[in-house]
């Protein structure tokens, strides 16, 4: 690194010469004596003592000083690198320290192998770094979904060139550029499934011969789209404003057809009252579960889905999945449950209208 031409200027001697209080050359003069015959007295005594500057303009920038100095302090105390967004395999022999940590301040958690992982399939990453002279082993374990970045040469493991720094920065943006599309691919994907699903449950609410017939084939689907192992399809009767188990799949299919809640209990209680749905991966961590039914049958419900059933800007009833069969409930089941309420609230609301003991009870309303 080149040594500058002229003494260093500290923050005092900057302020001042920014605010225009004194010039460069004044500076520089009130550092030289400094350094020559008054090594120990601070700048802004000697700027005073030279009439370079008043007491006043110097209490000032003083003042201006501490509260930048206190300014900074606190950046740097708040300050945190950006959370992991994405992970990146680095292919080199070396540590690639400065590498990594750039990486890291970009949001980028790396890891550096010699050689690329084989076992279990594919290795999960977003991006693949690769120094020069270590691609002999790219012919296994590439994942399909990772960005491939070719790194130059590097002379030192703990400096990173901004030739270097600049390139990786592209191949960073790129893996996000192509995590987004990947993303919304998969959106689309889930739409087009929603969309089937839709196309499904009409056709089969449609051949249905009664409302009971059609609200069975609901839940047979849904039980068949989100493995559950119980459930529940409850029709809300204004006449007592309770819920009436209408439909119920699982153990206790007997002892609950027919039952009535009251809207004051429970979870199912509270989405009938709220016209909101619940996903809910832990009853026991939820004030508004009743755990009633649980201690007589010996039943544990552990997570719970719960939606409304609405038409026509009124709650009909509710649908309630309980404790999935594989794994946790998702985002992606509660919103496949809430195109199911969409069917079913209609088909509570054709209930109310249509004589239940008419085979044509669907047809004779389009």
């Amino acid at each position: 690194m080149p040594s500058p031409t002229g003494p260093l200027v500290p923050l005092l001697g900057a302020l001042l010469v920014a605010e225009g209080v004194i010039t460069q050359e004044q500076i520089n003069a009130a550092l030289m004596i400094q350094q020559q015959d008054y090594p120990d007295e601070r700048l802004g005594e000697i700027l005073v003592r030279c009439g370079y500057v008043s007491r006043n303009d110097l209490e000032q920038a003083l003042s201006q000083q501490q509260d930048l100095r206190e300014s900074l302090m606190t950046m740097l105390d708040t300050y945190e690198p950006p959370q992991a967004d994405m992970r990146a395999l680095v292919l080199s022999h070396r540590s690639e320290r400065a590498l990594c940590a750039f990486l890291e301040s970009r949001g980028v958690a790396a890891d550096v192998v010699s050689a690329l992982p084989t076992h279990n399939g594919q290795p999960s990453y977003d991006l693949l770094l690769i120094a020069s002279g270590d691609d002999a082993h790219l012919s296994t374990g590439v994942s399909a979904a990772a960005t491939v970045g070719l790194l130059p040469p590097s002379a030192a493991d703990e400096h990173l060139s901004p030739y270097t720094a600049a390139l990786a920065t592209c191949y960073v943006d790129q893996a996000r550029t192509n995590a987004k599309l990947r993303s919304s691919v998969e959106q689309l994907r889930h739409n087009d499934f929603a969309m089937q699903t839709v196309a499904t449950l009409i056709r089969s609410v449609t051949k249905a011969a009664t409302a009971q017939d059609a609200l069975l084939k609901l839940m047979m689907i849904v039980r068949d789209l989100i493995s559950v192992e119980a459930g529940t399809l409850f029709r809300l009767d204004p006449s007592d404003n309770r819920l009436v188990f209408e439909v119920v799949l699982g153990p206790f299919q007997n002892e609950l057809s027919q039952r009535r809640l009251s809207l004051d209990r429970g979870i199912a209680g509270w989405v009938a009252r709220e016209g909101e749905s619940l996903l809910i991966p832990d009853v026991r961590q939820d004030s508004r579960f009743e755990a009633t039914f649980d201690k007589q049958t010996g039943f544990q419900t552990k997570s719970m889905l719960c939606v409304p059933l609405v038409a026509l800007g009124q709650v009909r009833g509710v649908l309630q999945l309980i404790n999935k069969m594989d794994g946790e409930f998702t985002e992606s089941d509660l919103s496949l449950l809430r195109i199911t309420a969409a069917v079913g609230g209609m088909l509570l609301l054709f209930e109310a209208l249509a004589s239940v003991s008419s085979p044509s009870w669907l047809g004779d309303l389009f």
